[in-house]
């Protein structure tokens, strides 16, 4: 059997067939070749009446000539085209197209979004309550703090680490941007509001225990016994309300307001067993007129800053011997004295608002002073000196523009409360231990 050159009716391809069945090697469609011609015969293909058939073999079926699938094709093909040109003038049928900038607006949905900043709540408390939260024997931060949207949250800071023991809940009863009257007690603490609410949470684990509504805002909180406290509203109206939960009632007859209120964060005089009493104009300690008095609570020590009656406006320390009731003009006896200001004497003055720039403990005094001869709110140093001597201890600039507006002085630690947060030194080195700013609020 000889071999044939034919063509492919699906593909078109010229392939070698022999009679009979046949595949071919490009498209793989199964071909029957019938007939027979001789090569020397010179007889032309199309011309013989023997020349080789391509049929597909398929049984009884008969593929189409190429050149009628190529006018299909292009047919099929130049539909589409016009499809796509109708739809896209809006037009006609056919596919959508996406219109002008819709690619971009597609591309940027499909880009993985940014993750939402983390909320934080800032701290706000002006004078921080120095207590133990939790059983290891040390003296935790309770404060507030705000947070978004003016809302603010009473929270528990470890005291060696600043890191958050616990937060409450939102406070209720917020008036605009208005902070909430924080007090704290042995077991509660209260976040009286300008709206007369009074919100009791746990102090050892910051859980709301209840909320109540006054008919006036809250002045001060005494505690009367563990199951009762005494306020004083603001109308001077005294009401008892009870701790367990929350329920209001008349004070008895007679009730008159304790001797000793309960420590609150936003204006205390009394700050960790010392009370702080500033004098309207000054009074006079010998040659000095003295601004403020640092007067232990038990009674251990006195100390008084102010300015010598003549000559420079330098701050002065004076401690005396024994505490003076307020009022007195005895003549007290002076332990020690000396100038507040290590850096500029002669320039140094009060700070303007100088009631909590002053504190003590039994070891340390600690005064905040300018360097300056300008008048200004808050300080630019702050000096420490030992109670026994009056030994200046350390002098340190504090950060320019952070605003400090109190310091406190509880055992081994100062604390510093800025417009920029809390700040906690070493109380014998004035080194910084940490810094509390802001917190995330999750």
């Amino acid at each position: 059997m000889k071999a044939f050159t034919v063509r492919c009716p699906d593909c078109g391809a010229q392939l070698k067939a022999e009679k009979g069945a046949s595949e071919c090697s490009y498209c793989g469609s199964s071909i029957m070749v019938e007939g027979s011609a001789s090569r020397d015969s010179g007889a032309v293909p199309g011309q013989s009446e023997d020349r080789p058939t391509a049929l597909p073999s398929r049984e009884g079926a008969t593929g189409p000539p190429a050149t009628l699938i190529l006018v299909v094709s292009l047919l099929l093909l130049g539909a589409t085209v016009l499809g796509l040109v109708l739809s896209s003038s809006g037009n006609g049928p056919g596919p959508a197209m996406p219109k002008e900038g819709a690619a971009d607006r597609q591309r940027q949905v499909a880009r993985p979004s940014e993750a939402p900043p983390t909320p934080v709540m800032e701290f706000e408390a002006h004078h921080p309550v120095l207590v133990p939260v939790d059983s290891d024997g040390v003296d935790d931060i309770l404060g507030y703090f705000e947070g978004p949207d003016d809302t603010y949250f009473v929270a528990a800071l470890h005291g060696v680490d600043g890191s958050l023991l616990w937060r409450s809940d939102a406070v209720p009863g917020i008036v605009g941007s208005e902070e909430p009257h924080v007090i704290v007690g042995s077991e509660v603490v209260f976040a009286a509001t300008a709206s007369g609410d009074l919100t009791a949470y746990s102090r050892r684990d910051g859980g709301t225990l209840w909320s109540v509504r006054l008919a006036e805002v809250v002045d001060q909180i005494f505690e009367v016994d563990p199951k009762t406290v005494r306020i004083l509203l603001t109308d001077d109206q005294l009401v008892h309300v009870g701790l367990e939960k929350g329920s209001v009632m008349a004070a008895p007859e007679g009730a008159t307001e304790l001797q000793r209120a309960l420590p609150d964060m936003n204006g205390q005089k009394s700050r960790s067993g010392v009370r702080i009493e500033r004098f309207s104009g000054s009074r006079t300690f010998g040659d000095v007129d003295a601004n403020l008095l640092a007067i232990a609570e038990d009674g251990s020590f006195q100390v008084s800053m102010g300015k010598r009656r003549k000559g420079t406006s330098t701050p002065i320390l004076i401690r005396y011997e024994g505490v003076v009731e307020y009022g007195s003009r005895g003549k007290l006896k002076e332990l020690w004295r000396t100038p507040v200001p290590g850096v500029e004497p002669m320039k140094a003055r009060m700070p303007m608002a100088f009631d909590a720039y002053l504190h003590a403990t039994s070891s340390i005094v600690c005064a905040a002073y300018h360097t300056t001869d300008k008048v200004g709110v808050a300080p630019s140093r702050l000096a420490a000196f030992d109670m026994q001597d009056g030994r200046r201890l350390w002098d340190h600039p504090l950060p320019e523009g952070a605003h400090f507006t109190s310091v406190t002085v509880d055992g081994p630690r100062i604390y510093l409360v800025a417009w920029t947060g809390l700040t906690v030194m070493e109380a014998e080195s004035g080194d910084v231990l940490f810094v509390i700013d802001e917190l995330p609020l999750d």
